[in-house]
């Protein structure tokens, strides 16, 4: 079977949808009447004892996606219900043997179902409900296709590769589908806003590639690539999962008012599941970590440990951000600058060596998957400052003695720049107040005693080059320093 067939449909789709007006009314009605159910038109009717008043709904066409679904309803009505029915048929003017009707008990409410036309409804509705339609049928038709597939292939490592094919696909074309929508929230991708009938059918397309991918989830989720992106609704569930876990863990932060860092750490990495947006981009590794790390995290809250245990329990969980992890190497440095000396620090960082080695992790997954885990990160870390602490106690007898009497050669910083320096100095020469034997002498000199606001070191040659092709602008800055010192000399 061809990779690209099962989405082929959607792209044809996608480019009637963009181009509506190709399609005629006609052509829609007809397929329609041809090839989907009955039109019909579904009425909710509420129902007011007090008042002796039904108020109807306006009415809905079948195939419009949002059509109520009749899952706990009966055909079966009351005595109570029934003597309803005909101001009910009197007021929607219709005839005995040309309506249904459900009750739902749950929401106490009555649908009438009218058979109707398609071709009564207007285009826009008509497109929206053919859409609609379309996807259905598509999003069957691709379940059966690849549950055939998958029956045909005859090893593992085949079913994950046409899995994970599939999943690269559909996760394109709903890539593709969200910058043609262009939504400004996650939620604008599942509202349908009717003044936009392009913009909807976008968003219908959307959805049903979205429940394709959300199918393989269910049904093939060992197959899937858990790096790969997760879709917005299986994120948008994840949230909700793990939310009353989540108000758990910050009503314990709230009352034991842990460091707020440790806790400001915690809340950015889950809010990108709590509070998902568009920019962000979610894994499934991500959304099985953050589950993992709710669950064990507030069993450690409900064990009754004290507040520091946050920092320990961030490194047993895998907590492997850069954020946790500056923040423990900072809590050990500060421990470090307390010892009065470097044998002290190379014995305290060994005693952490100790007790991170030690440490069992409680989840294997990590928070990021293409890093080391926090207990690795901070071993290595640990080392290396070991490392260094033993090597620089090593060449320390092998440093230069500075004698008592060597003076310190400090470069005088100027406000001049380079060109205004070697032109001032030029003056100097000329009119006698310097008088070295070489102009290259001071050149030298400049290089080894000054520096400038924009470099540490002048080269030589640079003061050369500068001294013998002065520009008017340096000349100019110049003469305005010359006529403060003239200013400054006024008696």
């Amino acid at each position: 079977m061809n990779n690209k067939y099962l989405l082929e449909k959607y792209d044809s789709l996608i480019s009637e949808i963009q181009n509506p007006q190709k399609i005629s009314p006609e052509y829609l009605s007809q397929l329609l009447n041809n090839e989907a159910p009955q039109s019909q038109i579904i009425y909710e009717v509420s129902l007011a004892n007090k008042k002796q008043q039904v108020k109807i709904s306006e009415g809905i066409n079948s195939l419009h996606p949002l059509a109520p679904v009749f899952k706990n309803s009966q055909t079966q009505l009351s005595e109570e219900v029934l003597q309803w029915i005909p101001k009910i048929q009197e007021q929607l003017q219709i005839k005995e043997g040309n309506y249904n009707c459900f009750w739902d008990k749950e929401r106490a409410v009555l649908y009438v179902i009218v058979n109707s036309k398609f071709e009564n409804l207007s285009y826009e509705n008509l497109f929206l409900c053919y859409c609609n339609w379309v996807l259905k049928k598509e999003l069957v038709r691709n379940k059966i296709r690849i549950k055939e597939t998958i029956s045909s292939l005859t090893s593992r490592d085949k079913i994950q590769y046409y899995i994970q094919k599939k999943q690269i696909n559909t996760q394109c074309l709903l890539s593709k589908l969200a910058s043609k929508i262009k939504p400004e929230t996650i939620c604008d991708l599942y509202k349908i806003c009717y003044n936009n009938i392009e913009l909807d059918c976008l968003k219908l397309t959307y959805q049903s590639v979205e429940k394709l991918i959300r199918y393989l989830e269910i049904e093939h989720y060992q197959y899937l690539d858990k790096n790969g992106k997760a879709p917005y609704k299986t994120i948008l569930e994840t949230g909700k999962k793990i939310a009353p876990q989540y108000k758990q863990i910050c009503s314990y932060c709230n009352q034991s008012q842990p460091d707020a860092k440790i806790v400001n750490i915690i809340n950015d990495n889950l809010s990108k599941i709590i509070e998902p947006q568009l920019s962000y981009t979610v894994t499934y590794e991500e959304l099985n970590y953050t589950i993992e790390f709710t669950t064990k995290l507030l069993q450690l809250i409900n064990s009754k440990e004290d507040a520091n245990f946050l920092i320990t329990h961030l490194l047993l969980l895998n907590f492997n951000s850069f954020d946790f992890f500056d923040y423990y190497t900072d809590i050990i440095i500060k421990d470090l600058e307390k010892q009065p000396s470097e044998i002290g620090q190379i014995k305290l960082l060994y005693k952490y060596l100790k007790s991170t080695n030690q440490k069992q992790l409680h989840i294997q997954s990590k928070l990021i998957h293409n890093l080391p885990s926090t207990k690795e990160q901070i071993v290595a870390w640990i080392e290396e400052e070991i490392h260094y602490l033993n090597q620089k106690r090593l060449l320390e007898p092998y440093q230069p003695v500075k004698r008592e009497n060597q003076e310190v050669n400090d470069k005088i910083q100027t406000g001049l720049s380079v060109p205004q320096l070697s032109y001032f100095f030029g003056l100097l020469i000329q009119t006698g107040i310097i008088q070295p034997k070489t102009q290259r002498a001071v050149f030298r000199f400049i290089a080894n005693n000054f520096r400038t606001k924009i470099t540490e070191t002048i080269s030589v040659d640079s003061i050369n080059s500068k001294y013998y092709n002065v520009e008017t602008a340096t000349k100019m800055a110049v003469r305005e320093k010359i006529i403060e010192l003239l200013n400054l000399s006024k008696l």
